[in-house]
């Protein structure tokens, strides 16, 4: 289970730095609201219809989630 947590926060840390990287900085509080967006549309869009997510796509999920954070 502590593999797990430590993996996760490796894989979280690594997301935040790919998109630190394509956007800019970004405050924790507004990480945390796109990284809530982009798992509220892998749930709908991808686990209902049994897809899997490549990082690619997360990646690209993650930047579309951000600029629709900046509009609103």
């Amino acid at each position: 289970m502590i593999n797990n947590i430590l993996i996760k926060m490796k894989g979280e840390k690594m997301l935040k730095e790919i998109l630190k990287l394509k956007v800019g900085e970004i405050d924790e509080n507004d990480l945390k609201q796109i990284f809530d967006m982009a798992t509220a549309d892998i749930k709908f869009n991808r686990l209902g219809f049994s897809k899997k997510t490549s990082l690619d796509d997360l990646i690209e999920l993650l930047s579309r989630c951000y600029e629709a954070y900046e509009k609103s």
